[in-house]
């Protein structure tokens, strides 16, 4: 909960004898006593096409030719939307940097 890897994954809310599959996608927490204070939740089915935000990880930055010819690297987004079924939804879309040269673009 406190680590943020809740939002953005499914997981199956229980209530009385009932449960759903639902998808996190804010979290409110009190500002002094950091405890949770609101929840949105998102209900889908597991099978269900969404479009769902997920973080961008950049690897082997250090690999790089751009690095060694004084280059570095600009971020513009660190996330992506994507549309995926709501039983698949990765952790983060893995960006490799390795032979990446100065000026290049990655879409």
């Amino acid at each position: 909960l406190y680590t943020g890897k809740l939002i953005g994954h499914l997981v199956t809310l229980k209530y009385g004898k009932e449960t759903q599959p639902v998808i996190a996608k804010d979290i409110q927490f009190d500002p002094v006593s950091d405890r949770p204070l609101h929840f949105d939740l998102m209900r889908v089915g597991a099978k269900e096409e969404i479009k769902i935000e997920i973080p961008v990880a950049f690897v082997n930055a250090d690999e790089a030719p751009y690095t060694r010819q004084g280059g570095m690297l600009e971020v513009v987004r660190h996330t992506v939307e994507i549309m995926v079924r709501a039983d698949r939804i990765p952790a983060e879309l893995v960006v490799d940097l390795k032979g990446r040269e100065i000026g290049e673009n990655i879409r």
